[in-house]
């Protein structure tokens, strides 16, 4: 895929446990199989000054549940503990390595609020 990617916000409450579903699709928005993908989630400051929820990190900050394989459905599941200290915009990205071609497939921002309570 050489096209541009699927750019899509979230908002989320920082110290919450949350989740975010992504559906990767090809340039024309058919589903991509992800049978036998490795997927990495990545979240990262604005001014890019460093990484700070990484599927890929030990321990994880993010943890990926593909829950459709041949849809290209997945989850990524967010800690309370991981995201207590954020607040603001965070880009993301995730990384889909298929038969050795790492590709950025979808791209964002994570908005980061203050709990009401």
């Amino acid at each position: 895929m050489t096209c541009d990617n699927p750019y899509t916000s979230f908002p989320l409450i920082a110290g919450n446990d949350d989740s975010i579903t992504i559906a990767i699709t090809d340039c024309d928005g058919a589903v991509v199989d992800i049978s036998g993908a490795t997927i990495r989630f990545l979240a990262y400051t604005p001014n890019d000054q460093g990484i700070v929820l990484d599927s890929a990190a030990s321990p994880q900050t993010a943890t990926i549940t593909v829950t459709n394989d041949v849809g290209g459905v997945l989850v990524v599941a967010l800690a309370d503990t991981d995201t207590a200290a954020l607040l603001g915009d965070y880009k993301y990205e995730l990384k889909v390595t298929l038969s050795g071609a790492e590709q950025v497939t979808n791209q964002g921002i994570i908005t980061f609020e203050a709990s009401a309570a």
